[in-house]
């Protein structure tokens, strides 16, 4: 089934595009989302020798007034339990927050724990990940880097000094982690230790700031019990086995402790696997000068892809694999930095036959296209996800939203739009717009007596769950069966058709 109602040649022309696997031109679609954020969508051609490739680029301009960009992390908690092990969807995250863009973020352990570098206004929620590069957004500045984590604990008055690990995860054997009120708990521990608990703690915890506070009680973690999530304006420290006991052994009840974790640039890094530690592992007899001090909104990502307006791809030095995820194409998630400060969230889709997807070297190439000269890699494959007005822009090759452990969530100033009459998405029905996999659907908006929009309104398509690709000329198609949502953003106004994916005639 065809139905073809948008009454503009464009709209043909990009229903045409997505029913081909030859596209005859590249089709590049510019809209102002807020004031200072731009949205580019361009659907590249295919010729022989050159696979079709959709992108999708939020141009940022944080100068402007009212523009932010926000670390996220899912539920506002680091959770182990339930179905999505604590992680929560692009989508989800935007509208919870009120965002008006945003891709997906860091890495994840099948935990939902966060590989590396998370702090959100200022809150140290996640440490490093040891020669993993991340991003540090400050009040007047961005900084991309490789960093690594150090921690001490200081107990009582003589300030016996214990090594801190790690922030809000389970802890690995030889390891002393500190869980704050953003840690969820863990359904199981694999090994006994010991549990110290702070009350009267000066949180949140902040890079370089020290956090005090007062032991409460000390007691057994026992093997196969769950680690409790944190209580509410209370710090815990875990560890295990002799780590475990050499900690309660030096605690007693009502010590003053003192906690510090300072952020600094990491040395070179060694073979992969040498240390199984994310933190704290790294030549300890080397003084290096804690910095990101004033970071607001940090996260991790890796590898580097354009570091001072060249490629500069070290996957090896951040311990990433050459023919598993360097050389192969994959859908890829970036973050990247003009030489006049504006920042641009990019996301390649892929493992369709509508989009090949990018090798790093080629994801390197496309953010030098558009002007980074620094830039780095985020977490790809099934897990990129582009949010833009009020839905996802692009195709999730999962078919459906991945759930994420975090994001990076985009704020700014709607755009003054005319008085609508009770807008509508045209086809519509209650029961959703059946058609057959493979099929197009091309969707348009118009106003309540079913007149045009006027001149110069924009429409920001969507969908609110990735089943398929909806380009922003209204044209949809999937490559999964199932019911989903086409959404459309006009002005501060969400507008939702159902859409229903069935595989037979």
């Amino acid at each position: 089934m065809k139905h073809l109602t948008f009454p503009t040649l464009f709209a043909l022309s990009l229903t045409a595009l997505v029913s081909s696997a030859l596209f005859a031109e590249t089709i590049k679609t510019e809209k102002q989302v807020a004031k200072g954020v731009t949205y580019l969508q361009e659907i590249q051609e295919a010729s022989p020798g050159i696979s079709p490739r959709i992108l999708n680029l939020l141009r940022i301009d944080l100068k402007e007034p009212g523009v932010k960009l926000q670390y996220s992390q899912s539920h506002d908690v680091i959770g182990y339990e339930g179905e999505h092990k604590g992680r929560e969807s692009l989508q989800t995250m935007a509208i919870r927050n009120r965002a008006i863009g945003g891709v997906n973020g860091d890495f994840a352990a099948f935990t939902g724990d966060p590989l590396g570098l998370g702090i959100l206004d200022g809150e140290l929620i996640s440490e490093p990940m040891d020669f993993r590069a991340c991003i540090a957004m400050m009040e007047d500045r961005i900084e991309i880097g490789v960093m690594t984590g150090e921690g001490l604990v200081q107990i009582g008055e003589k300030k016996v000094p214990v090594l801190l690990n790690g922030v809000n995860r389970i802890p690995q054997e030889g390891e002393i982690i500190i869980e704050t009120p953003r840690f969820a708990g863990a359904v199981i521990s694999h090994k006994a230790g010991i549990i110290v608990q702070l009350g009267e703690v000066n949180l949140p915890l902040k890079v370089s700031e020290e956090l005090t506070g007062k032991v409460e009680a000390v007691y057994p973690l026992e093997r196969n019990e769950p680690i409790p999530p944190c209580p509410r304006d209370k710090v815990l420290l875990i560890g295990y086995a002799g780590t475990g006991t050499s900690l309660g052994q030096k605690t007693t009840r009502g010590d003053m402790m003192t906690i510090k974790f300072e952020i600094s640039p990491n040395v070179s890094a060694p073979s992969r696997g040498k240390y199984p530690s994310r933190a704290g592992r790294v030549n300890r007899g080397v003084r290096r000068e804690p910095t990101w001090k004033d970071a607001k909104q940090v996260i991790g990502g890796g590898p580097w892809l354009v570091k001072e307006g060249k490629i500069s791809i070290d996957y090896e030095a951040e311990g990433f694999d050459e023919a598993s995820f360097v050389s192969k194409r994959h859908p890829r998630t970036a973050f990247g930095v003009t030489k006049d400060g504006k920042v641009l969230l990019l996301t390649v889709d892929g493992r369709d036959s509508w989009s090949a997807g990018a090798s790093l070297h080629e994801l390197a190439q496309i953010m030098l296209k558009f002007g980074a000269v620094n830039a780095i890699n985020l977490d790809g494959g099934g897990s990129t996800s582009m949010f833009v007005g009020g839905g996802i822009v692009n195709a999730p090759s999962d078919g459906r939203l991945r759930p994420l452990a975090n994001s990076l969530l985009l704020f700014g100033d709607p755009l003054d739009t005319p008085d609508l009459d009770n807008p509508r998405i045209e086809p519509n029905s209650e029961s959703g717009n059946t058609f057959h996999l493979n099929d197009r659907l091309t969707f348009h908006v118009v106003q309540g007596d079913g007149s045009p929009l006027p001149a110069g309104v924009s429409v920001i398509w969507g969908t609110e769950d990735g089943l398929g690709f909806i380009t922003q000329g209204g044209a949809f198609r999937s490559h999964h069966t199932g019911k989903g949502t086409v959404v459309a953003r006009v002005g501060n106004r969400v507008l939702r058709a159902p859409v229903s994916i069935t595989s037979g005639r």
